[in-house]
């Protein structure tokens, strides 16, 4: 359902009508077989890739970095609070 969902939120922002064609035209069925011949699981794929899971490549994240560091000693304790 969560295909649906994003779906619906896209169009919602592109200001579009959600259609049934339009979904399908985003998304395929992919069908696997059982052992028996018969069809098993049945999936949602992408057409084509929309959005990049990340701007960067991953490799050598390592070279650059901030420092992030809280302005108030009340922020610095709220860090090191646990809910649990």
């Amino acid at each position: 359902m969560a295909f649906l969902r994003a779906f619906e939120l896209v169009c919602q922002y592109l200001e579009i009508e959600p259609t049934v064609p339009l979904f399908f035209c985003v998304f395929k069925l992919q069908r696997q077989p059982s052992r028996d011949g018969r069809h098993g699981w049945v999936s949602l794929k992408q057409q084509v890739k929309h959005f990049k899971m990340f701007v960067d490549s991953v490799r050598h994240f390592k070279e650059r970095f901030y420092i992030v560091r809280p302005l108030t000693e009340l922020a610095m304790d709220s860090l090191f609070e646990s809910e649990f």
